[in-house]
Formats: C-alpha cells, sequence, structure tokens
C-alpha cells in the first residue's frame, strides 16, 4: 500500500528562488553602463541560474523517490 500524501520540499522552493533572482541579475546586463558590470551581472546571473535549476530539479527527484 501507498502512501501517497504530499510533503514539502524545501530544494524545490530554494531553487525557483534562486531561478528567479538569477533571471533578475541577468536582465541587469542590459542596464549597466560598464563591460565589468556587464561581465559579473552575466556570469553571477548564470551561476544562479543554473544552482537554482540543479536545486529544482534534485528537490523534484527527491520528491518523487520518498
Amino acid at each position: 500500500m501507498e502512501d501517497n500524501k504530499k510533503t514539502f520540499e524545501p530544494l524545490q522552493a530554494i531553487g525557483l528562488f534562486w531561478l528567479g533572482f538569477g533571471i533578475l541579475i541577468t536582465i541587469g546586463v542590459f542596464f549597466s553602463p560598464t563591460n565589468m558590470g556587464k561581465t559579473m551581472n552575466g556570469i553571477c546571473g548564470a551561476i544562479l541560474l543554473l544552482s537554482g535549476l540543479g536545486a529544482l530539479l534534485k528537490g523534484r527527484y527527491n520528491k518523487r523517490n520518498s
């Protein structure tokens, strides 16, 4: 008998937050006046996007296998 009780997976919430924040920082590339600022916003935005996507996928995997 399977227990289909819904559980809260914090990695999904953290992943969504990091994805949203990464999108905002990546949009900041267009508003930065210097090349260094554009580079930093792009790198930081990409790191947050990838970290958020990884956390979201790991949270889904954990939720499915629990």
